[in-house]
């Protein structure tokens, strides 16, 4: 990211100071806006001295959708450089806002429309077919490819609850899970092929098949207390260990999953593996259902009502999840910058 600045006529150390204080500004937009390339960088600004010895700065910079602007006038250079920056982070935490539900939309439309592509045909699944095996092994296969999201989306779920101790550790891999939602899949498009087989139904499989886990974990762990080796359950120190088998796409960040909140600057500083290793830590205090129903939303894109039917739960109990999710996040800010 660079500076491109025009200010015909100011002095040439007013111009000097003003470049000094915004380039100690890049490092901070540059952490916010790292997400967006490869879309243009630069950081454009217009400084202008007037008559009545008032000044007019613009700063301006492109994000996708829309070119932000700010302009201030004021007497004091000083100020108006600390109002103009920080009106722009204001600008550019609403249009992030903005970009990172259309991210998800249109995220959630390529999902159901790769699924479809990938199974929708009715021969996919045709009873006419001799070969049940054949049948199965093309419904599979074809719709394996096209599950990156929801991998992703089971390797959290998964990290989470060793760490929370909801599961055991190494109890569970991505792959069983996987395997397992898509026998179930193939199981309901055969008995109700008038059903349509979309994300939203592997998502849900994936709920029910970690519903089972921990609830037989938790039975099993009940029926054997005494016996257990309770270092089995206990991952709570394993955070960064965890990190370690964590995939680029599977970063998690605190402007995605709280895009709404003004994070302080000691938060948004944070290198990526310390966001996640926060993150991880926080989130495995609260239930599976609440820490899951988060995702769903934050992550995944779904809205408050599909969870509730993905979990057989009320709406108003997954919104109350949802709440006590970002509360239990913003909890752990430093209470100062």
């Amino acid at each position: 990211m660079q500076i491109i600045l025009n200010a015909p006529g100011v002095h040439q150390k007013t111009k000097e100071g003003l470049e000094k204080e915004l380039e100690a500004f890049l490092p901070r937009l540059k952490q916010i806006l790292f997400r967006f390339r490869p879309e243009e960088k630069n950081l454009r600004v217009n400084l202008a001295q007037q008559k009545n010895n008032c000044y007019r700065l613009a700063l301006s910079i492109h994000m996708p959708g829309k070119s932000l602007l700010v302009e201030r006038e004021g007497h004091t250079l000083a100020a108006l450089i600390t109002e103009s920056k920080q009106a722009l982070l204001e600008q550019i935490k609403v249009q992030s806002s903005v970009v990172r539900k259309e991210h998800l939309r249109a995220k959630i439309a390529q999902q159901h429309q790769a699924i479809q592509d990938a199974v929708g045909s009715p021969d996919i699944v045709s009873k006419d077919s001799a070969d049940e095996d054949e049948i199965r092994d093309r419904f599979v296969s074809r719709l394996r490819l096209v599950l990156d999201d929801l991998y992703s989306h089971v390797r959290r779920l998964i990290h989470f609850a060793q760490l929370a101790g909801d599961l055991p550790l190494n109890h569970l891999d991505a792959e069983e899970v996987i395997d397992d939602i898509l026998a179930r899949a193939f199981e309901i498009s055969r008995a109700h092929p008038e059903k349509e087989i979309s994300h939203y139904t592997l998502y849900q499989l994936a709920e029910e098949i970690f519903h089972d886990e921990i609830t037989a974990g938790r039975k099993s762990a009940s029926e054997n207390k005494g016996t257990v080796d309770e270092s089995v359950w206990e991952a709570s120190d394993l955070g960064e260990e965890i990190l370690g088998f964590y995939q680029p796409e599977e970063v998690l960040l605190y402007t995605d999953i709280l895009p709404d909140i003004n994070l302080p600057k000691a938060v948004q500083i944070l290198g990526e593996r310390e966001q996640m290793q926060s993150i991880f830590q926080s989130l495995s205090q609260v239930s599976f259902y609440t820490r899951s129903a988060f995702l769903l939303n934050r992550m995944e894109g779904f809205a408050l009502h599909e969870i509730a039917q993905m979990q057989s739960r009320k709406e108003e109990n997954v919104s109350l999840d949802v709440e006590q999710c970002e509360q239990a996040l913003i909890q752990t800010f430093p209470s100062k910058d």
